[in-house]
């Protein structure tokens, strides 16, 4: 249980990671729409992510003075939005229809509708940004923690984030040359884990170091998380990886008898139906 709380710990740093030599790109003659759909190409193109059937993987995180990992089995069918996430240690089960989240044997006071979309939504981000009432804000040149290169970023904004948003917004980093997704900012604003949720917790940063292509798709595997640090806020906070990523297991195995009769989390269900603005 110790390393559960030092995992939820983590994800509430709020010392801000920020970006270095932050400047218009004006020798970057691309807008934040046409850089995204260079990642998404970078990253096998729309056709191979709307046919990709389901996505499910072993998620496993190890935080920076935690005596235990975080594990859990996490399933999305893409056609229908659902996610289920599963926690063999606990015997926990999340399951999320996009609009409500509900659980059985969650062991933790906070809230677990905060899962349901976080790690399929940071690995998969440039596919989910066409859709309706998706800002993007100007390209930048930002550099990361521990790395010099100049990489093109844009903040993301959603009118109506629900679980495909921890918080009020996303700052995504792109390679300038590959196109290859790179890196996440974001920040946390999930009243289960925030007591203010306008006042938001962050900005943490997600740093990709490894992918892996799944019917044609090609996700991170491996990233890293800077977090605060007292001296120069740029210590890494946590590993994750992902892991048996699949296409192969059926959704409804995951999804089994579905959340009927089970817990309701009625804080991430009012939470995701409100309306933010960018």
């Amino acid at each position: 249980m110790r390393g559960v709380l030092t995992f939820a710990a983590a994800l509430m740093l709020t010392g801000p990671v920020q970006a270095q030599s932050i400047r218009p790109a004006a020798n970057h003659d691309l807008s934040s729409a046409e850089v995204l759909e260079r990642t998404v190409e970078a990253h096998g193109g729309r056709n191979a992510w709307e046919n990709l059937p389901g996505l499910s993987y072993w998620f496993f995180t190890r935080n920076t003075g935690a005596p235990e990992p975080w594990l859990s089995v996490e399933s999305i069918d893409h056609a229908t939005g659902r996610s289920v996430i599963e926690w063999p240690v606990f015997e926990a089960r999340i399951w999320s229809d996009g609009e409500s989240a509900w659980s059985r044997g969650w062991p933790m006071g906070f809230s677990p509708g905060f899962f349901p979309y976080l790690t399929s939504s940071f690995v998969t981000l440039p596919f989910l940004l066409d859709g309706p009432g998706v800002h993007l804000g100007d390209v930048e040149v930002r550099e990361l923690p521990e790395d010099d290169t100049r990489y093109l970023a844009f903040r993301v904004t959603f009118e109506r984030p629900g679980g495909r948003s921890p918080g009020t917004y996303y700052r995504m980093y792109v390679h300038p040359e590959t196109f290859e997704y790179k890196a996440i900012e974001f920040d946390i604003s999930h009243p289960g884990l925030v007591s203010n949720p306008n006042q938001p917790l962050g900005p943490n940063i997600h740093v990709f170091e490894e992918y892996k292509t799944i019917a044609g798709v090609r996700i991170p595997s491996y990233y890293t998380t800077f977090g605060q640090n007292r001296r120069n806020n740029t210590v890494s906070a946590a590993d994750h990886w992902l892991f048996a990523v699949s296409t192969d297991r059926p959704f409804s195995e995951a999804w089994g008898a579905g959340p009927e009769g089970e817990r309701l989390d009625s804080v991430t269900t009012e939470f995701w139906k409100r309306s933010q603005v960018p």
